[in-house]
């Protein structure tokens, strides 16, 4: 393959990676077999490193480009931090805006009418629903806390009973 171009040259470069990822890709349980398909793979790209028939290198070319996508593992290994990966592009920088950006954001946010004067009363408002919702439920609490020490009340026979699951942790 000599006397080709530079883009050839990249090309055949990239043709033994992706075989030699592809290899990888195939999920091996020990680098030994790994590294036997490459070592086969180097010697194949080797071999056809003389030829010099134009015909004869594309149709090696293309019997290659066969083999890999024919061998292409449905399930390749992504690491987690490539494009594909559980953890790419998981912890982005925040987006850098440019003055009109801002200015846009500023007038947005002016059309929806979000005054802190607004926010403030509403903000009250919450918290007096909220009051009033505590309230409440305390006076639930005490009502079924009473039921509750009645009928606990007449379940002990003993007055030792109450006392000893008083400090077990009851409440009763």
């Amino acid at each position: 393959m000599r006397g080709y171009s530079h883009a050839h040259r990249i090309y055949i470069k990239s043709l033994y990676k992706r075989s030699c990822l592809d290899a990888k890709a195939t999920q091996y349980n020990t680098r030994n077999d790994w590294c036997r398909d490459v070592a086969i793979i180097r010697s194949e790209f080797e071999a056809a490193k003389n030829l010099s028939d134009p015909r004869a290198i594309s149709a090696w070319i293309k019997e290659k480009e066969n083999i890999l996508n024919a061998m292409w593992h449905h399930d390749p290994i992504i690491y987690p931090k490539m494009p594909g990966g559980v953890l790419y592009e998981r912890n982005m920088p925040p987006p850098q805006f440019t003055a009109e950006e801002w200015a846009e954001s500023d007038a947005y946010a002016e059309s929806q009418n979000t005054t802190w004067e607004k926010s403030e009363v509403e903000f009250k408002e919450w918290q007096a629903t909220m009051q009033k919702e505590a309230e409440y439920n305390k006076d639930i609490a005490a009502k079924t806390k009473t039921y509750y020490d009645k009928k606990w009340a007449n379940e002990f026979r003993h007055e030792s009973e109450r006392e000893d699951y008083i400090k077990r942790g009851g409440e009763h």
